[in-house]
Protein backbone atom coordinates (compact mmCIF):
# COMPACT_ATOMS: atom_id res chain seq x y z
CA UNK A 1 0.00 0.00 0.00
CA UNK A 2 1.52 3.13 -1.12
CA UNK A 3 0.81 6.00 1.52
CA UNK A 4 0.47 9.85 1.13
CA UNK A 5 2.81 12.05 2.74
CA UNK A 6 2.77 16.14 3.69
CA UNK A 7 4.69 18.37 0.75
CA UNK A 8 5.50 17.66 -2.77
CA UNK A 9 7.91 19.59 -4.95
CA UNK A 10 8.29 19.74 -8.65
CA UNK A 11 10.72 17.62 -10.38
CA UNK A 12 13.15 20.64 -10.82
CA UNK A 13 12.96 21.86 -7.04
CA UNK A 14 13.57 18.15 -6.25
CA UNK A 15 16.67 18.45 -8.78
CA UNK A 16 17.73 21.71 -6.77
CA UNK A 17 18.02 19.76 -3.04
CA UNK A 18 21.17 17.51 -3.77
CA UNK A 19 23.59 20.19 -3.15
CA UNK A 20 26.38 18.11 -5.27
CA UNK A 21 26.15 18.05 -8.66
CA UNK A 22 26.72 14.57 -9.62
CA UNK A 23 24.08 13.28 -7.63
CA UNK A 24 21.93 16.08 -9.36
CA UNK A 25 22.79 14.23 -12.93
CA UNK A 26 22.59 10.79 -11.62
CA UNK A 27 19.05 11.61 -9.83
CA UNK A 28 17.94 13.07 -13.60
CA UNK A 29 18.97 10.11 -15.31
CA UNK A 30 17.16 7.85 -12.93
CA UNK A 31 14.01 9.57 -12.89
CA UNK A 32 14.40 9.92 -16.81
CA UNK A 33 15.06 5.95 -16.71
CA UNK A 34 11.74 5.39 -14.83
CA UNK A 35 9.97 7.87 -16.34
CA UNK A 36 11.03 6.55 -19.90
CA UNK A 37 9.66 3.31 -18.92
CA UNK A 38 6.32 4.11 -17.84
CA UNK A 39 5.61 6.45 -20.79
CA UNK A 40 7.81 4.98 -23.49
CA UNK A 41 8.37 8.42 -25.25
CA UNK A 42 11.01 11.29 -26.11
CA UNK A 43 9.40 14.15 -24.40
CA UNK A 44 11.30 15.79 -22.20
CA UNK A 45 11.83 14.58 -18.34
CA UNK A 46 10.64 17.27 -16.76
CA UNK A 47 7.05 16.99 -19.15
CA UNK A 48 7.23 13.46 -17.86
CA UNK A 49 7.58 14.63 -14.48
CA UNK A 50 5.22 16.99 -14.49
CA UNK A 51 2.76 14.24 -16.47
CA UNK A 52 3.47 11.98 -13.23
CA UNK A 53 2.98 13.55 -10.76
CA UNK A 54 0.07 15.33 -11.98
CA UNK A 55 -1.50 11.17 -12.66
CA UNK A 56 -0.09 10.07 -9.16
CA UNK A 57 -2.16 12.82 -6.87
CA UNK A 58 -5.28 11.99 -9.28
CA UNK A 59 -4.92 8.18 -8.09
CA UNK A 60 -4.81 7.15 -11.85
CA UNK A 61 -1.60 5.75 -11.66
CA UNK A 62 -0.43 2.04 -10.38
CA UNK A 63 3.07 3.02 -8.82
CA UNK A 64 4.02 -0.17 -7.66
CA UNK A 65 3.26 -1.33 -11.36
CA UNK A 66 5.38 1.31 -12.62
CA UNK A 67 8.12 0.31 -10.19
CA UNK A 68 8.10 -2.95 -11.49
CA UNK A 69 7.73 -2.45 -14.80
CA UNK A 70 10.60 -0.15 -14.33
CA UNK A 71 12.64 -3.22 -13.10
CA UNK A 72 11.95 -5.14 -16.02
CA UNK A 73 12.16 -2.17 -18.55
CA UNK A 74 15.69 -2.25 -17.75
CA UNK A 75 16.64 -6.12 -17.73
CA UNK A 76 15.34 -6.01 -21.42
CA UNK A 77 18.47 -5.64 -23.66
CA UNK A 78 16.40 -5.33 -26.74
CA UNK A 79 15.30 -1.81 -25.11
CA UNK A 80 18.14 -0.78 -23.84
CA UNK A 81 22.12 -0.87 -25.08
CA UNK A 82 22.10 -3.32 -22.33
CA UNK A 83 21.35 -4.90 -19.10
CA UNK A 84 21.45 -2.33 -16.07
CA UNK A 85 23.79 -4.04 -13.64
CA UNK A 86 22.22 -4.60 -10.06
CA UNK A 87 24.10 -1.96 -7.90
CA UNK A 88 22.86 0.73 -10.76
CA UNK A 89 19.19 -0.66 -10.55
CA UNK A 90 19.75 -0.21 -6.76
CA UNK A 91 20.96 3.54 -7.38
CA UNK A 92 18.35 4.00 -9.83
CA UNK A 93 15.13 2.42 -7.85
CA UNK A 94 16.83 4.36 -4.61
CA UNK A 95 16.34 7.41 -6.95
CA UNK A 96 12.73 6.88 -8.25
CA UNK A 97 11.53 6.20 -4.33
CA UNK A 98 12.89 9.72 -3.90
CA UNK A 99 11.29 11.21 -6.44
CA UNK A 100 8.25 9.11 -5.55
CA UNK A 101 8.44 10.72 -1.82
CA UNK A 102 9.49 14.42 -2.74
CA UNK A 103 7.53 15.22 -5.99
CA UNK A 104 4.75 12.97 -6.12
CA UNK A 105 4.51 12.96 -2.22
CA UNK A 106 3.92 9.40 -2.11
CA UNK A 107 5.88 6.78 0.14
CA UNK A 108 6.44 3.44 -1.19
CA UNK A 109 6.80 0.86 2.27
CA UNK A 110 10.11 -0.75 2.79
CA UNK A 111 8.06 -4.00 2.24
CA UNK A 112 6.66 -3.27 -1.42
CA UNK A 113 10.12 -1.94 -2.32
CA UNK A 114 11.59 -5.26 -1.27
CA UNK A 115 9.42 -6.85 -3.21
CA UNK A 116 10.30 -4.84 -6.55
CA UNK A 117 13.72 -5.20 -6.00
CA UNK A 118 13.31 -9.08 -5.51
CA UNK A 119 12.18 -8.79 -9.23
CA UNK A 120 16.22 -8.03 -9.75
CA UNK A 121 17.29 -11.20 -8.26
CA UNK A 122 18.22 -9.86 -4.59
CA UNK A 123 19.05 -6.43 -4.43
CA UNK A 124 19.31 -5.03 -1.17
CA UNK A 125 16.31 -2.14 -0.25
CA UNK A 126 17.74 0.72 -1.98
Amino acid sequence: MVEDIHQSYTFTECLETHQNSKTRSIYHAAVGKFLKSVYQTPQSIEALAARYIKEVKARKRDVQRDLIGFVAFTQDAGRNDRVMPPNSLGLYLSSAYGFLADCCNTHVPVRERSGTNCQVGGIDDA
